[in-house]
C-alpha cells in the first residue's frame, strides 16, 4: 500500500518506531494485517523522507518522490532485507532514498537523451546530493515525530489511571512548554491535593524515564 499523499508530514501516534513488530507484520500471512502495517509505516515514516526531499525542490517534485520510492520499497520488498545488527532504520531508509533519488535523476536525463522528458523535468528531480541542511531537516523531523508518538503513548496510558489524573496534566504541560521551567508545580499539587515533592519526583524521574524508554 502507498502511503496517503493527503497526510504527507503526519505520523501516527500508536506506531512504536524503535521497535520492529511494525516489519514483521507487513511481512506475515495475514494480509489485512499486512496492508495495516504498511500504511502505519509509510504515515510515520513519510514525513521525514519528504522533508529531506523537500530541500531544493518544490513541494509537489518531492511529494512524487517519496510516493515512488514508497512504492519501490513495496515492490522490492526491500524491509526484509532490513538487518537491525548493522545499523539504524532511519538511516537506512533514507541512504536507499537517496539512492532512489539519484537513479530517479539518470532516468530523467537518459529520456531527454531520446527525446522523451523536458528540461524542467530534470531539474525537477535532480538536487541529488545529500546536502547537511536535507539531512538535518530529516533528523529533525523524525525526531519531532518520535516525540510526538512517545507523547501520544504515554498520555493514554496516563489517561487510564484515574488514581492519578494529575500526572495526565503534568505531562500535558510538559509537552507544550518542555522542562525548562515548571510554574506549575505548585499550583497542580494545591490543586490534586498531593505533594509539590510527588510532582516534583514525577517530572524529574518517573517522566523523563518513560519519554526515555519510548525514543
Amino acid at each position: 500500500m502507498k502511503p496517503n499523499q493527503s497526510s504527507m508530514g503526519a505520523g501516527d501516534a500508536a506506531f512504536p518506531l524503535t521497535r520492529l513488530s511494525v516489519l514483521v507484520r507487513m511481512h506475515g500471512a495475514d494480509a489485512g494485517a499486512r496492508s495495516e502495517a504498511e500504511e502505519v509505516f509509510w504515515r510515520a515514516y513519510q514525513g521525514p523522507l519528504y522533508a529531506y526531499a523537500r530541500c531544493g525542490r518544490k513541494s509537489d517534485v518531492a511529494r512524487d518522490l517519496v510516493q515512488g520510492y514508497s512504492a519501490w520499497v513495496i515492490e522490492t520488498d526491500l524491509l526484509g532485507r532490513f538487518d537491525p545488527s548493522r545499523g539504524r532504520l532511519r538511516s537506512w531508509l533514507l541512504m536507499w532514498f537517496q539512492g532512489y533519488i539519484r537513479d530517479e535523476a539518470k532516468r530523467a536525463k537518459a529520456a531527454k537523451r531520446g527525446g522523451g522528458v523536458a528540461t524542467e523535468e530534470i531539474d525537477r528531480v535532480e538536487v541529488v546530493d545529500p546536502t547537511p541542511s536535507a539531512a538535518a531537516a530529516y533528523d529533525r523531523e523524525w525526531a519531532k515525530a518520535l516525540l510526538k508518538r512517545a507523547f501520544a503513548r504515554w498520555k493514554a496510558e496516563l489517561a487510564a489511571d484515574r488514581k492519578n489524573r494529575w500526572k495526565l496534566e503534568v505531562a500535558r504541560l510538559i509537552e507544550v512548554d518542555g522542562y525548562g521551567r515548571l510554574p506549575y508545580v505548585e499550583s497542580i499539587a494545591e490543586d490534586e491535593g498531593v505533594t509539590e515533592a510527588q510532582v516534583r519526583h514525577f517530572i524529574e524521574r518517573e517522566s523523563k524515564l518513560r519519554l526515555r524508554a519510548e525514543i
